[in-house]
């Protein structure tokens, strides 16, 4: 996800997170390669539930976007001025970053001998690269061109929704947010619709916004002893594991993996601002990059696919070997986007 520069106080623990979030979601989705090429025996050596719910990365990161959206606007006049400076930084942040992994993966579609089970579509690439949602015509699922591209147009509805509060007196901003989503998502419990852009504005994960920037309106105000903090964070953790030992439904993630998740944001977060905590370094560099990762890491992870498929990986690389690798190779790649290529471009732009 998109990384924000906060004001007035640098969450260290909302980084660390987002290392984490991104970590999760990269084991997920090696999980899901070595389900597709390498038989569900093969991955089922590795604890299959705590890969599985690596997808409540996605949540971690929903969670923290509507925190740090409102802690990063906190003592900003409201105005339609506001609202347009709001929107410009987000959109440098999101959009030239995506638009070059998505010109990479449309690169790959265009090769007649990579991706042979892609097919170019130029309705559905415009849309991809708008961030408008669309219905993949391969998959038939809400994809854009850039897979990962998903969550994005959940973020750009949220910044949108957001920017235009921006023009009205902060008192109204979180119950109007509150009650915009709330009454939308009520909503889609009674309409079904094939139509991406209304399962978008309609779906019970913009709540997880919602729970974040509550989260960072009152987190000057509440008061969380650290014993009870370590309590959220491990009940929310063990929450998760039990989420992906059982394979919840994915329609109800925002239960499954979003209270858990919105409990080790809180837990975490109380926790720093409790008492000084160390927290590793590497996560807040990962936090840091977490966006080049999470944009860069399906290239990896297509490489290892390629060689799974193609039986090259070396026959003593266990599963689980394998797994570590990726994992590691998408990390590694993915800061290596973040220094030479993000953080460039931002400057620039």
């Amino acid at each position: 996800m998109p990384n924000i520069l906060l004001r007035e106080h640098t969450w260290q623990s909302i980084q660390v997170l987002r290392g984490i979030a991104v970590i999760l979601i990269i084991c997920f989705h090696t999980w899901e390669m070595l389900i597709a090429y390498a038989g569900e025996g093969g991955a089922g050596r590795l604890s299959d539930g705590f890969w599985r719910a690596g997808a409540s990365g996605v949540d971690i990161f929903f969670i923290i976007s509507g925190f740090i959206i409102v802690h990063s606007t906190r003592g900003k006049s409201q105005s339609v001025k506001s609202c347009r400076l709001f929107l410009q930084k987000r959109a440098i942040r999101i959009i030239p970053l995506y638009w070059i992994y998505s010109c990479f993966f449309l690169l790959l579609v265009l090769c007649p001998f990579t991706l042979k089970n892609t097919v170019f579509s130029l309705q559905h690439t415009i849309l991809s690269f708008l961030l408008i949602p669309a219905i993949n015509p391969v998959t038939g699922l809400d994809l854009p061109l850039l897979p990962q591209g998903w969550t994005l147009s959940y973020e750009v509805y949220f910044y949108l929704f957001f920017g235009i509060l921006l023009t009205q007196k902060k008192q109204f901003i979180l119950p109007s947010l509150t009650l915009f989503f709330v009454l939308s998502v009520c909503v889609g419990f009674f309409i079904e619709t094939e139509n991406p852009i209304i399962r978008v504005v309609l779906n019970p994960l913009l709540l997880e916004f919602v729970c974040g920037s509550y989260l960072a309106y009152k987190i000057y105000s509440i008061s969380i002893t650290s014993r009870f903090c370590y309590f959220m964070i491990l009940t929310g953790g063990i929450s998760l594991l039990l989420a992906g030992f059982f394979r919840l439904p994915v329609d109800y993630r925002v239960i499954s993996y979003g209270i858990p998740c919105s409990l080790i944001i809180l837990g975490l977060v109380c926790l720093e601002k409790n008492e000084s905590v160390l927290f590793p370094q590497i996560f807040i560099k990962l936090g840091d990059s977490s966006y080049s990762i999470y944009l860069s890491h399906i290239f990896v992870i297509l490489i290892f696919s390629t060689l799974l498929k193609r039986q090259i990986i070396p026959i003593y690389l266990t599963h689980t070997h394998i797994a570590v690798l990726t994992v590691f190779s998408c990390l590694f790649v993915g800061y290596c986007s973040y220094v030479l290529l993000e953080k460039k471009l931002y400057e620039i732009l």
